[in-house]
Order: structure tokens, then C-alpha cells, then sequence
């Protein structure tokens, strides 16, 4: 029974990658406030993040990487991972931070040479300073993007980390809950 089941979740996910027709359609069809999901133009992208932010009150470099999947040129589910490259001295402990997760984002005007989109991240990272910490993140943000290609757009923008749940004797949430600097690019079927 396990067996059927899973080939039919396998079949049911597999079958719009061998249809003809209208699941291909680039122009959406709307029917009432949203879009119709059975006119559903599919997308994906790949591609490195920069980001410069503050952590206890020091600047830090960090590097991450993005992986989405695009509805319609608007909508995206994906994964980010983000880890911080600048060693931080918070009280003679090293400081460390790494966190990734689930990222959704919103796309405005995505036919245009510059569009903008908000994001969010929702996830857990690590923070080492002194031990080994764990915490839950939730990072909105905005971009302003480029378009240089059907495939390779530039994006620039700002974020906001909100940190929860930090037990650590050097480094409060408050000193983790900070702005950063983002830049990056995304290749892929834009």
C-alpha cells in the first residue's frame, strides 16, 4: 500500500513536466482576487549572498547562498543559508553566527529592467561565543532588483534579523537583533 502511494505522489508531481499545453502558459489567468494555480509558469534560481550587519555592537561579514522555486515570476519558496566570515571579540570569546531556513518572497513587477520584492526568512541558526547555542530567526527584508538578462538578475537590499531564545552569558538577543546590508545575485529560469 506504502508503494502505491508513493507512486502516485511521485506520478502526481511528475505529470505537468510531460504535459502539453495550457500548465505553460506564461500570462496569468485570473479568475476572482488570485490567479488560477492551473496556469502556472514555473522558475528557479541559484545564487550567492553578501551581507554586512552588526553583532553586539561590531560589523560583520557574512556570505549565504539561495535556492528557490518560482510561481508565475512572483511568488517564491526556497532555502537560504547564511555564515559569518569577520572572527568577533565579544569579551575575549570569539563570536560565530550561522543560520539559514525557509525563505518566501514576493515579487512586484517582475517584467520590468528594475522591480522590487520582500522576503522573509523563517528558521534556526547556531551562535558560538564561549558554547555552542542554538535560536530561532526570523529575518524580513526587501530588495531592489536589476535585471540584466532573462537569467542573471542583480538584487540589492536590507534586512532586519530578529533573534529569539539566545542563552548565552556574552551575547543578549538584543546585541544579535540588528540591520544588514544585503547584495547578491540570482541565476537560473527567471
Amino acid at each position: 500500500m506504502r508503494k502505491i502511494f508513493l507512486v502516485f505522489l511521485i506520478s502526481l508531481f511528475l505529470t505537468p513536466l510531460f504535459a502539453k499545453g495550457s500548465i505553460f502558459i506564461s500570462d496569468e489567468k485570473t479568475f476572482g482576487i488570485f490567479p488560477s494555480f492551473y496556469y502556472v509558469e514555473h522558475g528557479w534560481f541559484i545564487g550567492p549572498v553578501a551581507q554586512i550587519t552588526s553583532i553586539a555592537g561590531n560589523s560583520a561579514f557574512s556570505i549565504g547562498g539561495r535556492i528557490g522555486w518560482m510561481a508565475n515570476r512572483r511568488y517564491v519558496v526556497g532555502l537560504g543559508y547564511y555564515a559569518q566570515l569577520t572572527n568577533i571579540k565579544v569579551q575575549t570569546n570569539k563570536t560565530v553566527m550561522n543560520y539559514g531556513g525557509l525563505e518566501l518572497e514576493y515579487i512586484f513587477f517582475p517584467d520590468e529592467l528594475i522591480h522590487f520584492s520582500i522576503y522573509s526568512l523563517i528558521g534556526i541558526g547556531g551562535l558560538k561565543c564561549g558554547k555552542y547555542d542554538h535560536f530561532f530567526i526570523y529575518e524580513p527584508g526587501a530588495h531592489v532588483v536589476l535585471s540584466m538578462t532573462d537569467i542573471f538578475h542583480i538584487e540589492v537590499g536590507i534586512s532586519k534579523r530578529y533573534v529569539k531564545d539566545v542563552d548565552s552569558n556574552f551575547v543578549d538577543f538584543s546585541d544579535i537583533n540588528d540591520y544588514s546590508w544585503r547584495a547578491g545575485f540570482k541565476l537560473g529560469n527567471l
